[in-house]
């Protein structure tokens, strides 16, 4: 009788979840190659337009990140931020990155 009733239970569970629905979320391809921000536009709908390729500079990826901060603070650490207002190279990628900086001891 418990072997009876432990094989309908994972049988039910087994036709359970395989029936039921998968989900998947997944970012769907970018468009563009890049798209740099235009952080000066006036319309922001669901992130910042795009730069024309013709305006876009090296100024627009930048290479903050790869300076160390200052870690003479009382926990010896400095967190550096970038998103799409300080790194407009980011606009459209759903990222933003960061670097941690510990002193010896921090």
């Amino acid at each position: 009788m418990a072997v009876k009733s432990l094989l309908l239970l994972s049988l039910s569970l087994t036709i359970l979840f395989i029936s039921s629905p998968t989900s998947v979320a997944t970012d769907p391809n970018p468009l563009q190659d890049f798209c740099v921000a235009d952080l000066s536009s006036a319309v922001v709908v669901n992130g910042f337009p795009c730069k024309q390729n013709t305006t876009v500079v090296s100024d627009d990826f930048s290479a903050a990140l790869s300076v160390a901060a200052n870690t003479y603070d009382i926990f010896g650490s400095n967190v550096s931020v970038a998103n799409v207002l300080t790194f407009q190279g980011l606009n459209t990628l759903g990222l933003s990155m960061s670097r941690v900086d510990l002193a010896p001891g921090g």
